[in-house]
């Protein structure tokens, strides 16, 4: 495991060296401590599973820095006019969005042809995925049904 403290330098780093070593990373996010991978990382995303004891039917939601990113994973152009601006206009609260998967989209991320998305309101964390330069997974850190862990000494 790999744990890093909260800045888009340390973020960029950590999960270079988890994507490099296909491992998970721990990282806090809008509203808990995150347990993750780089999308690229098909392996340390399989441990999560083990790690959280979670069935593979449940799905990761994925953090990306901007809809631009999200636009290599979920179809956008399947939105409406309606939906973009509800996406635009609630991208700045925690909200997480169920979107259409891309056609490109390992089936691990992908749950009834939907991924659920988030844009991390935290700017440092929005920094940090646009330097990275690719989305990452981001699920509770806590065992599946368990309290979520909010704290580092958690």
């Amino acid at each position: 495991m790999v744990i890093m403290r909260a800045n888009a330098e340390n973020f960029v780093l950590t999960a270079n060296i988890a994507r490099k070593s296909s491992r998970p990373l721990i990282f806090p996010t809008d509203t808990i401590y995150g347990i993750g991978a780089p999308l690229s990382s098909i392996k340390a995303n399989e441990k999560i599973f083990d790690i959280k004891k979670r069935p593979k039917t449940s799905t990761f939601p994925i953090l990306a820095a901007s809809l631009k990113q999200l636009e290599k994973i979920v179809k956008i152009e399947g939105l409406t006019n309606n939906k973009k601006v509800f996406f635009d206009e609630n991208q700045t609260m925690p909200n997480t969005f169920i979107l259409e998967a891309g056609c490109n989209v390992e089936d691990i991320y992908v749950k009834n042809g939907t991924i659920a998305v988030r844009i991390p309101v935290c700017p440092w964390l929005r920094l940090g995925l646009e330097l990275l330069g690719e989305p990452i997974t981001a699920t509770s850190v806590n065992i599946s049904r368990e309290e979520p862990l909010n704290s580092f000494s958690d």
